[in-house]
């Protein structure tokens, strides 16, 4: 028997969207769900694409976990991926987690190539989202 309190199994699926473009196909769970005050977006990163086209900021910290695709290998990692962090653009191009503390600005968020998919976990110590886009 699953107990529903521990084991959350329907309704997971998310579609997100940013000026009209589909920006996010995944898992997601919020405080409502999970009964804590935070935020989980799970997703499979297959093409290239741009997540966040603008540079925000929240008053909540904020992770992005960027993980190869390959059960066997997560280092395994196929991607390049430009996200700006207080105004510069980092560019990642192996496994690695970005921590974004309250009120810093980041963004855009641009998975420029993605020849092998990846796995991109983001983590927002927040019971509600919310966002301030910068000027």
């Amino acid at each position: 028997m699953i107990n529903p309190k521990y084991v959350l199994q329907d309704d997971l699926r998310k579609q997100i969207y940013d000026e009209g473009k589909l920006v996010f196909d995944g898992i997601r769970l919020d405080a409502d769900r999970i009964g804590q005050p935070c935020n989980i977006l799970f997703s499979y990163v297959k093409e290239a694409h741009v997540h966040a086209t603008r540079s925000h900021s929240h008053d909540f910290p904020h992770l992005f976990c960027f993980f190869g695709s390959n059960p066997k290998d997560y280092a395994e990692f196929g991607a390049e991926i430009e996200c700006g962090i207080g105004g510069e653009i980092n560019t990642i191009t192996k496994p690695s987690i970005l921590y974004m503390p309250s009120g810093l600005e980041h963004g855009p968020l641009n998975f420029k190539r993605v020849d092998n998919p990846i796995i991109f976990l983001e983590v927002m110590l927040t019971p509600k989202y919310t966002r301030k886009v910068s000027k």
